[in-house]
């Protein structure tokens, strides 16, 4: 029988490619054919495959089997309340991790359903923003979409904020830090942690692989601009 997928299509093809992994890899792991892959990416013959196969799905893309389910049809998600799909937003967008929708329901006095509920209508919301509800083991957060604008695009958009704003006092003192170098990541707080971040994304400071992921640099266009070389 024809029907709705029984499968979250979007999610299986995101987590993909948040993966780096190719339908073949996919094919290769689960011991099925590319065909099969294919097909659960775009939502034909979900009702055919064995539920063994669903759970290995979920254990090659580390996530809980229950997110790999479709989520309700727009009519089924209709009783959400606005204001508690706006407070969901604003939580997890103030977190910006995951996080489990138990925590979400204690923390704004309501059933874990109705955070549910909200988050559902959520990700149809969002999705125009070029964003999306990313789950993994259970929980929650709000993530970029793949369709999302290249490193470079962002670095341009990050430099234009900072030649019209200028930089902050704690973006400059961050930025003079990293200039001076002998501190890693791990040893910052979190509001520094932030505020490195925002430099990152404007390409004025990195963290070179052949270094360590814990260590930051000045990229190299800021160091020829301040004439240090290297």
């Amino acid at each position: 029988m024809k029907g709705a997928p029984l499968l979250n299509m979007q999610l299986i093809r995101d987590r993909r490619v948040e993966l780096r992994l190719s339908v073949r890899d996919i094919a290769k792991q689960l011991g099925v054919s590319i065909t099969t892959v294919a097909n659960l990416e775009t939502g034909r013959a979900h009702g055919e495959q064995p539920l063994s196969l669903l759970f290995r799905l979920a254990e090659v893309l580390a996530m809980d089997v229950t997110d790999l389910l479709a989520s309700p049809r727009p009519d089924e998600a209709a009783g959400a309340d606005d204001d508690l799909v706006a407070k969901v937003s604003s939580v997890l967008f103030e977190l910006r991790h995951l996080t489990s929708p138990e925590i979400l329901a204690t923390a704004l006095n309501v059933t874990t359903g109705d955070v549910e509920a909200a988050v559902t209508v959520l990700d149809r919301r969002v999705a125009k923003f070029g964003l999306r509800v990313h789950r993994l083991r259970g929980d929650v957060g709000i993530v970029r979409s793949q369709a999302t604008p290249t490193r470079d695009e962002l670095h341009a958009a990050w430099q234009q904020d900072f030649a019209r704003r200028s930089m902050t006092l704690s973006q400059a003192r961050m930025l003079y830090r990293v200039w001076l170098g002998g501190f890693e990541q791990k040893q910052l707080s979190n509001p520094e942690r932030v505020t490195l971040g925002q430099l990152i994304n404007a390409g004025l400071v990195e963290t070179p692989v052949e270094i360590g992921a814990n260590t930051v640099v000045l990229t190299a266009d800021v160091r020829a601009s301040l004439g240090t070389g290297g």
